[in-house]
């Protein structure tokens, strides 16, 4: 089973196919595919490996 990981996000915009969203001031494209974003919450629920390949040299 593939991990899951919660981010904290704002939301900047989304096309049909992803969300543009600020992660701690880098904005970064997230495929809806891929990913469940949460609004009101501001949290992104991501596979652990997409977040390593968006976020290199992070820790998850």
């Amino acid at each position: 089973m593939e991990e899951t990981i919660i981010i904290q996000a704002v939301f900047i915009r989304e096309t049909q196919n992803s969300w543009l969203l600020d992660c701690e001031g880098d904005e970064v494209w997230f495929p809806k595919s891929q990913c469940t974003f949460v609004n009101d919450r501001e949290e992104l629920s991501a596979p652990k490996w997409l977040l390593i390949e968006k976020f290199p040299g992070e820790h998850f």
